[in-house]
């Protein structure tokens, strides 16, 4: 994961509809594309934002857990960087008694779905299948202002490229990287060659500039 996909493919990724006004503009934070091959689980965490998660392939199934009805049950054995060691399949109640009396909430997303993550909520999650998805986080709107909720149709569409980010926008300013058009263009810079390679070729030279 991380934000090289924003060269390539923020064009391609509608901002989700709930954002696009009433305020949510201004208080976007950041952007990031996951993907793997499926088969991968996250630990339980917790975010400082709000969260919207859009699947565009495979499968994911998360588990959450209340963050004002319990957080004086959650042991954060990692409070630094706010997330558990606790086994959501597999509650050790020696270990974490606190997780005695919390329910948790299940959920199953489908390509296509999109799930909004309340501010500080936990969650873990375990992705199935080649996985793609992408997480918008912005910081909680105190007032909701609709005013400017009506779109004219020659605005075009309301991709992520159109809008700032906190972080994105200022890890971009301190790297002084320009956007590249095409991800050809990307990895041709980046191995300094224009030449034509296999995908083996192209992964043992990224290794060796690695090493």
């Amino acid at each position: 994961y991380g934000h090289l996909w924003t060269y390539f493919a923020r064009q391609d990724v509608l901002l989700p509809y709930p954002l696009r006004c009433g305020g949510y503009q201004s208080q976007l934070v950041d952007t990031v594309m996951w993907f793997s091959s499926g088969g991968t689980k996250s630990v339980l965490h917790q975010d400082d934002v709000d969260n919207i998660n859009c699947l565009f392939s495979g499968s994911k199934e998360l588990h959450f857990i209340e963050y004002p009805k319990y957080k004086k049950r959650v042991h954060m054995d990692h409070g630094v960087n706010g997330y558990s060691s606790v086994d959501t399949d597999r509650v050790d109640l020696l270990k974490y008694p606190g997780f005695k009396a919390i329910e948790f909430h299940f959920v199953r997303m489908e390509a296509g779905d999109c799930l909004y993550i309340p501010y500080k909520w936990y969650h873990q999650v375990r992705s199935y299948d080649r996985n793609i998805a992408v997480n918008v986080w912005w910081e909680p709107l105190i007032e909701f202002n609709e005013t400017d909720c009506v779109y004219p149709d020659d605005v075009g569409l309301p991709t992520i490229d159109k809008y700032r980010f906190q972080v994105l926008d200022k890890s971009n300013d301190e790297e002084e990287t320009a956007p590249v058009s095409d991800l050809r263009d990307y990895f041709r810079d980046f191995m300094k060659e224009d030449v034509a390679m296999t995908y083996d070729e192209l992964l043992g030279k990224m290794q060796k500039v690695e090493t």
